[in-house]
């Protein structure tokens, strides 16, 4: 599961994976791709969150993501929850990949 927001001088990255050992947690990498002029580059930052109370306050965008996260894993957790779907028009390229799988592998 990966997201990549691409502008001009660089990218946003996510990609979430499962923590096998909790099904209800992953692990949760963000990178922050820029483009730098030779000998401009800054030092490699690597900074580690241990869970996302620690996070919080760090970066107002993504707190507005996470926080969205949150909620639609408390409203996957309740009893009124079958499945997700995806998004009829803008993800159907999706929609139509898991329907090709699906379509070897069950006809």
């Amino acid at each position: 599961n990966a997201v990549f927001l691409v502008n001009y001088n660089g990218a946003l990255c996510y990609r979430a994976r499962p923590d096998s050992l909790n099904p209800g947690s992953c692990y949760f990498d963000i990178w922050s791709l820029c483009r730098y002029a030779p000998g401009q580059e800054p030092e490699f930052d690597h900074t580690f969150f241990p869970d996302v109370q620690s996070f919080k306050g760090t970066n107002p965008f993504l707190d507005q993501d996470f926080g969205n996260l949150e909620r639609v894993q408390e409203g996957m957790q309740s009893r009124s929850f079958t499945a997700a779907r995806t998004n009829p028009s803008q993800e159907r390229a999706i929609s139509h990949l898991h329907e090709m799988i699906d379509s070897y592998l069950y006809d």
